[in-house]
């Protein structure tokens, strides 16, 4: 049997140019990277100039109307927004009582519902099919933010957010 020593496995390459090769792919895959999360970051940037923008027409329309925006909803609504910047656009909508309410609809009737009530409390309404031939299910109540998301996630929904 032949002995195996370090010259036979070692590769027929230098170790320079191997070093070379992997620090072009390290920053091949840092460039694609790079492109993926500026993308993040723009689709980020254009969801909350569109809020904001949508903002703006429901509080026109409700100081027509007679109400106004509930600054403690409005708070809420932007720091749900911090806390999961990466979401799909959902429609936006200005309640009589001044409350916003946000929703997201995906495919086989799946719905998510919240409203804004506070820093601390959303309500929501999350209407979700757990199989195809299953009858749509509804669950309702208000939760922390962190609670609503242990609710979307049991029904494997964030990926409609």
């Amino acid at each position: 049997m032949p002995e195996i020593t370090s010259e036979r496995i070692r590769p027929q390459i230098s170790i320079d140019a191997h070093d070379r090769e992997i620090k072009s792919q390290v920053q091949r895959f840092l460039d694609t990277r790079d492109r993926e999360i500026t993308l993040q970051m723009q689709r980020f940037l254009d969801t909350i100039s569109s809020y904001e923008d949508r903002i703006n027409v429901l509080k026109e329309q409700a100081e027509a109307e007679g109400y106004s925006l509930n600054e403690a909803s409005g708070t809420a609504f932007w720091n749900f927004l911090k806390k999961h910047p990466f979401m799909r656009r959902g429609r936006l909508v200005l309640l009589e009582n001044g409350n916003l309410r946000a929703v997201w609809s995906g495919g086989n009737d799946a719905h998510i519902g919240l409203q804004f009530l506070n820093e601390r409390l959303i309500q929501y309404v999350i209407f979700a099919r757990r199989g195809p031939d299953a009858p749509v299910s509804r669950v309702a109540g208000r939760d922390t933010m962190e609670g609503i998301m242990r609710q979307i996630d049991a029904f494997d929904l964030r990926g409609i957010l």
